[in-house]
């Protein structure tokens, strides 16, 4: 009796900790990283400044004031997504000149991957 109710116990635990909240699943998050995309591949060949980070870049970089500039912060971002980023950026922006890296104090050692839907 006892091993079945921590047997359930467990089996309710794992499947809050897998369970898909349907945060990143909602049309405004897919609107937003496609209107990203969309516009990064037409700044690819003039691009000479940007921004990469989680939603610290993506908050505090105001790409109008810069020319030639794209604000590739995404909200929900770890270190990873932003070394991954910033790959694709230097393969494919051959003016590139500047690169702001937005980072907290809290980034190092985070990894995304290993947290809830719910948390970001």
């Amino acid at each position: 009796m006892r091993i079945r109710l921590i047997y359930r116990y467990l089996r309710g635990r794992l499947r809050k900790l897998i369970a898909n909240d349907d945060v990143a699943t909602t049309r405004s998050f897919f609107n937003y990283v496609y209107t990203k995309r969309r516009d990064l591949d037409e700044v690819f060949p003039v691009m000479e400044v940007v921004a990469i980070g989680s939603s610290l870049s993506d908050y505090a970089f105001y790409s109008p004031s810069w020319s030639k500039s794209f604000n590739f912060g995404l909200t929900s971002s770890d270190l990873s997504v932003a070394l991954e980023l910033y790959e694709k950026v230097l393969r494919n922006a051959p003016n590139l000149r500047i690169v702001f890296l937005y980072s907290g104090v809290f980034v190092p050692g985070f990894n995304l991957a290993y947290t809830s839907e719910r948390n970001r």
